[in-house]
């Protein structure tokens, strides 16, 4: 097991060793812009982002800390330095049984209702006001998933 995952296996993510507050609003120390990480788990144990799963990192207080882009709703944009980041929510967590059967994940279900300014998306809009820096991490996008566009800013993987 690789260290920077020990956090998964029962620790606490702030226990971890070289692990790096992720609340904070400008480059975490030994990860500058270009950094690359081979999987979502890597990328949370380092502090760049913290939540293992949630795209938007953040409270209502200080505003995101971190977005991943994953390319998982059709409305997303990259074009470099700017983008369209859909947000988070707005999707029928529930599977059918065949959706389950065919081994599909509930971030994977149609688009049912529109986003509400909750949770991470608050945070964003918090962002917006409060102008603090918010790291932008590029992930690939999901194999499989509903938005199959070609994004040329994205890496191949990780």
């Amino acid at each position: 097991m690789s260290e920077s995952s020990n956090w998964l296996k029962g620790s606490k993510p702030s226990e971890t060793p070289g692990r790096h507050n992720p609340k904070v609003h400008a480059e975490i120390p030994g990860y500058p812009v270009g950094s690359t990480f081979k999987t979502r788990d890597e990328l949370c144990a380092t502090g760049v982002h913290a939540p293992p799963r949630a795209g938007i990192h953040g409270t209502l207080e200080d505003g995101a800390y971190s977005v991943v882009l994953s390319y998982g709703y059709e409305d997303d944009v990259d074009n470099g330095e700017i983008f369209v980041y859909t947000g988070h929510g707005g999707r029928d967590p529930r599977l059918t049984p065949m959706e389950k059967i065919q081994g599909k994940e509930s971030w994977s279900s149609e688009q049912t209702k529109d986003q509400e300014w909750v949770g991470g998306n608050a945070a964003l809009k918090v962002s917006s006001k409060n102008r603090k820096p918010v790291r932008v991490i590029r992930g690939a996008p999901r194999k499989g998933g509903k938005n199959q566009k070609t994004y040329p800013y994205a890496p191949a993987e990780g």
